[in-house]
């Protein structure tokens, strides 16, 4: 029969230690319990050598809250949709002069053939 792990029969297993080599440099690292606590403190995580831009339209694109995040998906969807529309009428007016121009060209084939026809 098995038994119902709780809060009350659990049992604390040990983890291994590691001994592989670290990619942090000592005391110089924070854990993420530190990371979590700067970050519900609006620190963020400490980025180096940040360059500010020369004007604003060097500045990438960030979102900040999920505002910003609905706002540029509506702008991106308005683009994606005006770019289809003029792809769409581009690729229709290619297809209009196509078929104009084979109607041109099946009307002075009947016109020829009528102008033989009379002679």
């Amino acid at each position: 029969m098995k038994k119902f792990v709780n809060h009350h029969n659990y049992i604390k297993l040990q983890g291994k230690k590691i001994i592989a080599p670290k990619q942090t440099i000592d005391n110089q690292a924070y854990t993420v319990a530190e990371l979590l606590f700067r970050m519900q403190g609006g620190l963020g995580i400490a980025q180096l050598n940040l360059q500010y831009p020369e004007n604003e339209d060097d500045i990438q694109l960030r979102a900040k809250d999920l505002t910003d995040i609905d706002e540029y998906t509506k702008q991106y969807s308005d683009l994606r949709r005006k770019e289809y529309n003029a792809r769409f009428e581009q690729i229709k007016k290619q297809e209009r002069e196509k078929l104009l121009a084979e109607l041109e060209a099946a009307k002075k084939a009947a016109q020829k053939e009528l102008d033989d026809a009379k002679k």
